[in-house]
């Protein structure tokens, strides 16, 4: 950018000074003064004007930060302070950013800072530039920013996929160069002594590592601290193995004894394939001990491949001239005892042709003889029992004054008693005299067993190998036993058993009032009741449907007839009693005509007839005359569609509905009750029409006058 007026350019804080007259000049950092009347000091002047830093270093893509610093003092001396306030700007003037700019405005602390990216690698020269208030231009001194790429580094040894042997020695070839604009590298494979610029060669040994694929991996870093890493995959081919499956070594054999020898061998990994095992092609084979001579000896099996690698597997053995025997002749193999039963054990022991003499006949339930010198023959004869179940093996060895050993071994088992199981019912259950009640039965042998001979239970009998289906005996009144038991082919039983009981049923009673009683309809008749449980019963749930063994009741005289009131026992096991009394119901109603007034003439008062039975919808006629401010008023029912009549306290109540006439005129609905105690007559009544009340009544009558009609 170019600026107006001349430009200079300060390396270092200098002082420049000038005097204009009359002029008034804002201090730095917000201080202010007044020259003298005769004299006036101008603005500030640069004192000092610096960019930094002097060089950085910014990965391609990174950004680079200039800061600039302007000091100002007065024209009239003082001291230097930052220049706030200052416009700066900013200029890449080469470089692969040729013609980036900026501008900032410095802070208090004088400062203006300037940023850019930087997408290509190179070194930029960036200058500060600022005008001053009297039009003089002043540039710093350059600064630069390089801008680098990353190392690179190649591995040209080892290749990728490259095979060695296991243990090969092996020098990798390793080549690293700066990235373009780079500072130098300051590490490749390893720390480097100093800074190298440019491209370095390395050629260091490494250990190939264990058979099987491994990585190289070398990292190339730059003195900027950007690094790059790269790596490689090659294999490590590894010998053969050689395994001699047949015989185990240590083993001791007689003098010319044919011993059969079986191996293989297998290649190693990344291995070109084998060219032999045990010398022959291949990769098995057999072959033979030499037993020709006394003593101890070696037999091996070497494994070669293709590429010459190989291995060796090797046993050692003992001939002698005879071994001893040992024989088990009890118990023999495969034989099956019970728990706790009594087995007998015996075994021979015999030396060898031409030996010493037998130092032990031992077995492995703990009995030794110890050697006695001269001893050829020996024996062990003992009984004993086993407590656990399970499959066992008894063992017996022989062994020479020579150290030759000879072992034997027999398999045999031990059965625990078989196991009877009842799946239903559950012991504790109450039944009902003769009750049906099935059960159902299992039984299980022992894990070690020879097999289940008979299943049964004590009641049915039944000879099933595995279970079935029973049932228990309810017979009788009483405790009981129900038994399962499960026997084994070899004798041993096991059994379980449940208890259950066998009761009678719970019995009511009706205590009051006694059958064949009359009672009036609607007469309110008390009942009382207990219940007592059967013989060996559980007890008594519920009597009359409630808790307890005794309550009370009422009997039903709703309706007219006969009737059957009854009282239920239930006990705890779900039997029951039942007790019943008959009685009748006779109607407690006849017909009554009554007349009399709710007030005096004049105001009102009523005239009543009725003829009702106890049968709705009888022809009879019920009949009401009102006077009303001296006007009669007569309603009459033309039919009755429903009527009722009820004992009361010390009376009766009737009622009724039906269509009714007012003054002859049809089309209206009417409704009435009267009660009768003794005389004494309570009336009311209720005419509608359409659903519409017309008119409603309802007043004790006084001076009422009844007839009964029976």
């Amino acid at each position: 950018m170019t600026r107006p007026g001349k430009r200079r350019t300060v390396a270092t804080a200098g002082r420049m000074c000038a005097a204009a007259a009359g002029v008034a000049m804002l201090m730095l950092l917000g201080a202010s003064w007044t020259a003298p009347a005769a004299q006036a000091c101008i603005n500030p002047i640069l004192a000092g004007f610096l960019l930094g830093p002097a060089t950085q270093n910014r990965p391609v893509g990174g950004t680079a930060t200039v800061t600039a610093t302007v000091i100002g003092e007065s024209s009239c001396g003082g001291q230097a302070s930052p220049w706030p306030g200052l416009l700066v700007t900013f200029d890449v003037t080469s470089g692969p950013n040729t013609g980036e700019t900026g501008e900032a405005t410095t802070n208090e602390k004088g400062e203006a800072e300037f940023s850019y990216t930087s997408t290509k690698p190179g070194t930029d020269s960036i200058v500060a530039s600022i005008t001053e208030y009297r039009g003089l231009n002043f540039t710093t001194s350059p600064v630069t920013a390089v801008f680098a790429l990353p190392p690179t580094v190649t591995i040209k040894a080892p290749s990728e996929g490259q095979l060695f042997y296991f243990g090969e020695e092996v020098f990798a070839h390793v080549e690293c160069e700066d990235g373009a604009g780079g500072p130098g590298l300051d590490f490749c494979g390893e720390q480097l002594n100093g800074t190298y610029l440019g491209r370095i060669f390395y050629e260091p040994p490494f250990n190939v590592g264990a058979p099987g694929e491994q990585t190289y991996t070398v990292t190339a870093k730059s003195v900027d601290g950007q690094s790059t890493t790269t790596s490689v995959k090659y294999k490590v081919t590894g010998p053969p193995t050689a395994t001699i499956s047949v015989p185990s070594g240590g083993g001791t054999y007689k003098k010319g004894q044919i011993v059969a020898t079986k191996f293989s061998c297998v290649e190693g990994v990344y291995g070109p394939g084998l060219e032999s095992c045990g010398g022959v092609a291949g990769n098995e084979g057999t072959g033979t001990l030499n037993t020709e001579e006394s003593g101890e000896h070696e037999y091996a099996v070497t494994a070669k491949s293709k590429d010459g690698l190989h291995s060796t597997a090797k046993i050692k053995y003992t001939v002698v001239v005879a071994a001893p025997t040992v024989t088990i002749l009890a118990p023999l193999g495969g034989a099956t005892f019970a728990v706790n039963q009594n087995i007998e054990f015996a075994v021979e022991c015999h030396e060898g042709e031409g030996g010493p003499g037998l130092e032990t006949c031992s077995d492995s339930a703990g009995h030794s003889d110890p050697w006695n010198p001269g001893t050829f023959e020996d024996a062990l004869n003992f009984t004993s029992a086993v407590p656990v179940h399970g499959d066992y093996t008894y063992s017996a060895t022989a062994k020479s004054g020579d150290g030759l050993k000879d072992s034997a071994s027999v398999e045999f088992k031990v059965a625990g008693p078989p196991k009877a199981t009842i799946d239903s019912p559950k012991g504790g259950g109450v039944y009902a005299l003769n009750q049906e009640v099935e059960t159902e039965y299992g039984c299980e042998e022992d894990a070690f067993g020879p097999g289940i001979s008979s299943c049964e239970d004590n009641h049915d009998r039944d000879h099933h190998h595995h279970g079935g289906h029973g049932g228990l005996d309810t017979s009788a009144l009483g405790p009981h036993t129900y038994t399962v038991t499960a026997e084994s082919q070899d004798g041993q039983k096991g059994d379980e058993s449940i208890g259950y009981t066998v009761a009678a049923p719970p019995a009511a009673k009706i205590e009051s009032p006694t059958g064949g009683g009359n009672y009036k309809q609607g007469e309110e008749v008390k009942t009382g009741f207990s219940c007592t449980d059967g013989e060996y019963g559980p007890g008594i749930e519920t009597c009359g449907g409630k808790a307890g063994a005794n309550g009370t009741g009422a009997l039903n005289t709703a309706e007219t007839g006969q009737h059957e009131y009854s009282v239920t026992a239930r006990s705890s096991d779900g039997q029951e009693g039942t007790a019943r009394i008959r009685y009748s119901v006779v109607s407690a109603c006849t017909g009554i005509r009554g007349a009399g007034r709710a007030g005096p003439i004049g105001t009102e008062s009523v005239q009543l007839a009725d003829e009702l039975s106890m049968h709705p919808g009888a022809k009879e006629l019920f009949g009401a005359g009102v006077w009303k401010s001296h006007t009669l008023t007569q309603i009459r029912l033309a039919a009755l569609t429903s009527s009722s009549c009820r004992v009361i306290h010390e009376g009766r109540e009737f009622r009724g509905a039906g269509p009714a006439t007012l003054k002859g005129v049809t089309g209206y609905e009417t409704a009435f009750s009267f009660a009768v105690v003794g005389s004494h007559i309570t009336f009311s009544i209720t005419l509608t029409k359409g659903g519409t009340p017309v008119y409603k009544f309802s007043a004790p009558i006084t001076g009422s006058t009844t007839e009964r009609l029976n």
